[in-house]
């Protein structure tokens, strides 16, 4: 198919490269042809975009490129007619605990499975020392004797250093339910 449309088409848009090829293939027998998809053109939604966020999510999809409709293929160069909109897979955890350090180590997250919070995991990452106070106050007024994770403590080490065993527990602060991340 390819000897039969004029030149490079690489730089059109894709709208234009199909109607090339399908006048093309008009000319041409299906003896002489085997293939005529254009390798560069990806099917067309005509869709808004939260819709079509929407349908990617439902399928678990990683994310989606969109680029402007009309707008030429510009290899080697990134234009501003393609957008990429990551999907992140995500989940809320309620705070049930930190253990203690400048103010605080970690926080200690769970989720509930009915009516037990189940202890998750503990998390370090992502607390510059402005914030750390500043949730650390938030934390303060929620402290309570009480751990109200049912699954804790842990029988044995296992989780490459975010489980909390019985000794562990020790040194944690626990929280009413309140606060999710």
């Amino acid at each position: 198919m390819v000897r039969f449309l004029p030149g490079n088409l690489v730089c059109f848009p894709c709208s234009r490269k199909n109607s090339l090829r399908r006048t093309a293939s008009s000319r041409v027998s299906s003896s002489q042809c085997t293939c005529v998809r254009c390798a560069s053109c990806q099917t067309a939604f005509d869709v808004k975009p939260p819709a079509l966020i929407k349908a990617a999510k439902k399928l678990e999809l990683k994310g989606v490129i969109a680029k402007r409709k009309g707008s030429p293929y510009e290899p080697g160069r990134r234009s501003g007619a393609w957008v990429k909109y990551k999907i992140n897979r995500s989940q809320e955890f309620v705070i049930g605990g930190y253990t203690i350090g400048n103010p605080f180590d970690a926080l200690i997250v769970g989720c509930y499975e009915g009516c037990e919070l189940r202890y998750v995991s503990k998390v370090r990452a992502g607390f510059n020392p402005p914030l750390r106070w500043e949730l650390y106050r938030l934390l303060a007024v929620l402290e309570t004797s009480r751990c109200r994770f049912t699954n804790l403590p842990e029988a044995r080490s296992y989780r490459w250093g975010y489980e909390l065993t019985k000794e562990e527990m020790k040194d944690c602060r626990w929280l009413r339910p309140k606060l999710v991340a």
